[in-house]
């Protein structure tokens, strides 16, 4: 079992991580971190399933999806991408 100080900075990248703003490098670690470690894994898990739970109630109407656009533009500006759903 990995150690608390490498857990730890393994849920530090959480979000990018699921939002896929980590480079290839750090996805692969995280990955193989969450593979040998429950613990992490567990709040991984949750993290996705609250997006999952999140993007699927969201309901949009013409109005929504010009202030979605704005707020994507606002996170890519920032470096974050979307994620493909």
């Amino acid at each position: 079992m990995p150690n608390r100080s490498e857990c730890e900075a393994v849920v530090r990248q959480m979000w990018s991580y699921l939002d896929l703003a980590v480079s290839d490098a750090e996805q692969a670690a995280v990955a193989a971190h969450l593979e040998a470690c429950a613990d992490c894994a567990s709040h991984f898990d949750f993290a996705a399933e609250v997006l999952r739970a999140l993007a699927a109630s969201v309901d949009l109407t013409p109005d929504d999806e010009c202030l979605r656009q704005r707020v994507l533009g606002a996170l890519a500006a920032e470096g974050f991408r979307e994620r493909a759903r």
